[in-house]
């Protein structure tokens, strides 16, 4: 949803589950672990904003106008002058392919 973190995720998973799978258990518990040490590492701080329907323009256009280019999408954004989003705004696209620690 919008308002979902991964701060979030990381509190509301139990990476100890007596049913769940060992080895799920350890590879959730280690994608946690580098998570936050990233965003330690990287002095990111990772926190959620509800914002009434009427006010949630930002999220909800992140969501649902992919009709629009990046540069389209975040010119309309910077154009409307909310607060929640700064001055040096940009939409990075994601790169064709995605490595992963998990897999390599």
């Amino acid at each position: 949803t919008d308002s979902s973190t991964s701060e979030g995720w990381a509190r509301k998973t139990n990476f100890s589950e007596l049913t769940d799978d060992p080895i799920q258990a350890t590879v959730r518990l280690e994608v946690a672990r580098s998570h936050a040490t990233r965003m330690i590492e990287n002095g990111i701080k990772d926190y959620s904003q509800w914002f009434p329907g009427n006010e949630n323009i930002v999220a909800d256009s992140l969501s649902r106008d992919d009709d629009l280019s990046d540069s389209a999408l975040t010119n309309l954004l910077l154009s409307l002058n909310l607060p929640q989003v700064p001055q040096k705004f940009h939409i990075v696209p994601l790169p064709n392919d995605i490595s992963s620690w998990l897999t390599s």
